[in-house]
């Protein structure tokens, strides 16, 4: 392991997408910020933190999501302030990152925040 690469490329790597996770970034912004090749930085990125790039700033916008979510911020704001096309973006994200096999609404049974299932809940 290039310990500069940690703490100057996939350091800033992982860095930038936690105080930009509302904008659109892609490969080559990031790579430029980290002053990494896009290829290079993939391959450190996914080295160092067990993802590639674009998992990544998904798990930062969802767990930013759920924040807002517990909040009772209706899920269409939501997805636009987290980054997300649209709702179903979000929600597909979400199912993907989070496992969830099932949304209820929040009147069936309160179980749930904003349609979506909570941490620790079994359907």
């Amino acid at each position: 392991m290039i310990v500069l690469e940690l703490v100057g490329g996939t350091g800033v790597a992982r860095e930038y997408p936690r105080a930009n996770y509302a904008n659109k970034i892609g490969l080559a912004q990031l790579a430029e910020v980290a002053g990494l090749s896009p290829f290079h930085l993939t391959r450190v990125f996914a080295r160092d933190t067990g993802m590639p790039p674009h998992a990544f700033l998904n798990q930062v916008r969802i767990a930013r999501a759920k924040a807002l979510l517990r909040t009772r911020v209706p899920i269409a704001r939501v997805a636009a302030e987290t980054g997300f096309a649209d709702q179903s973006h979000l929600t597909r994200a979400f199912k993907q990152v989070v496992r969830v096999r099932r949304v209820r609404t929040a009147g069936n049974d309160g179980a749930c925040v904003g349609g979506i299932l909570t941490e620790g809940e079994v359907p």
